[in-house]
């Protein structure tokens, strides 16, 4: 795998060696992580952004709500719900 030099400041640098130290792992191990959680979470900010704006358009939000209402039909198949079968998870073999 190639690397690179990444400049961080002294204070980071302690922060990301103490935790490194305290969890037994590279601090490479540790940024990768955060970074990735940093990810995500960005990204699920957006998302909320985005029906935040998609709510605050009356019209955009009322289509939206009658798209996924036809879509919610689908998820029965064609099923009567009186007549769905709960689920049962399949025992493990021993």
């Amino acid at each position: 795998m190639s690397q690179t030099t990444v400049r961080i400041t002294e204070t980071a640098h302690a922060l990301l060696k103490h935790l490194a130290k305290r969890e037994e792992r590279p601090m490479q191990a540790v940024l990768e992580e955060a970074l990735e959680e940093h990810r995500r979470r960005r990204f699920l900010q957006d998302v909320n952004a985005g029906y935040a704006a998609l709510r605050s358009d009356s019209a955009q939000n009322a289509s939206f709500v009658a798209e996924t209402g036809e879509w919610d039909s689908a998820n029965l198949d064609g099923l009567d719900r009186g007549r769905r079968k709960p689920f049962r998870p399949r025992r493990k073999r021993p």
